[in-house]
This record gives C-alpha cells, structure tokens and sequence, in this order.
C-alpha cells in the first residue's frame, strides 16, 4: 500500500539492503514519494548525488529534533533541507551568506 505514506526517512547503512536500494525500490513502487535519508558516515554519497536517486536530501547524524522537524518541514513545503546542515554547524542564513 505505498500511498498510505507521504513520507520515508531511511539509514544510508542498514543490514540487508542500503538506503538507496530502498528509496530506489520505493520509488518504483510510487514515484514522488518523499525520501530522506540520514547517514553516520555517508563515504562516497552527498546530497547531490542522493537527489539524483530520487532522494529529498541527506541528513547528516547526529540530527536533532528540531533540525529533523526542520528537513521534515521544507519537504512539506517543497524545498530542500540544506538548512538542516547549516543549522546544525550553527549558522543562519543572511543575505551576505552564512553567519555563526
């Protein structure tokens, strides 16, 4: 039943299948669907090459709550989390660019 969910939020490191098998699977199943995917340790993967899977974004752990509710927000919203990353090194965005 893949439309009785709006969201998936996967490991990239998981025992039998990785993330990206499983968002690439999902997504055959129901293209469009939603996917981001949080990562340790990503090695070769960067958010841009996850999108180009089909993935929403990377979400760099550890995450907390509140940059979670944030990555979860801009897919609702229709964006990418790239602030999630910024939040977390403890920057904000301004017009001349990030600032502590």
């Amino acid at each position: 039943r893949p439309d009785d969910f709006d969201l998936v939020i996967t490991d990239l490191t998981m025992p039998l299948v990785t993330g990206i098998e499983l968002a690439r699977d999902m997504l055959a199943l129901r293209p469009g669907l939603s996917v981001l995917l949080a990562s340790g340790f990503s090695g070769v993967w960067t958010a841009e090459k996850v999108r180009a899977e089909g993935v929403r974004d990377l979400l760099i752990k550890p995450l907390t709550a509140s940059a979670l509710s944030v990555a979860i927000r801009r897919v609702f919203d229709g964006g990418q989390s790239e602030s999630v990353r910024h939040m977390e090194a403890g920057l904000r965005p301004t017009r001349a660019g990030l600032t502590p």
